[in-house]
């Protein structure tokens, strides 16, 4: 336990201590010492009103989340959508390929296109998911 020697000293050194980090609002003893005793109150006060504002928050969001899991279920679908097309398309492409028979110029140059294909049917089989 200690003992205050002077405490009108040690309220105007607060006060310029306070001064000193730009809080300003004190002009006087009478109103730090009134902060001091309403500070309780106060400090409760400032904890309910952002309580509040966080519970109306969380509220907005639990509003907020069917709305934002229905558009990334739209969205994948689509996503979805569009890579079985291109699957296909590249199916498509590959066996159009393999079916023409042609002189050994073409042959090598389908086989080649075939092995690009396949590649990036590879790629978009195996990044499917990430996609």
């Amino acid at each position: 336990m200690c003992k205050v020697y002077n405490p009108v000293g040690s309220l105007t050194e607060i006060k310029t201590h306070l001064q000193r980090h730009d809080i300003n609002e004190f002009n006087s003893t009478r109103q730090l010492l009134d902060f001091q005793k309403k500070y309780p109150f106060l400090k409760q006060e400032i904890v309910a009103n952002h309580t509040k504002i966080i519970q109306t928050e969380i509220e907005d969001l639990n509003k907020e989340i069917p709305h934002l899991k229905e558009l990334a279920e739209t969205k994948k679908s689509e996503i979805e959508e569009l890579l079985s097309t291109e699957r296909k398309q590249i199916d498509a492409e590959i066996n159009s390929l393999a079916q023409q028979n042609s002189n050994l110029f073409n042959r090598v140059t389908n086989y080649i296109k075939t092995l690009r294909l396949k590649r990036k049917l590879a790629s978009i089989t195996t990044t499917f998911e990430k996609r």
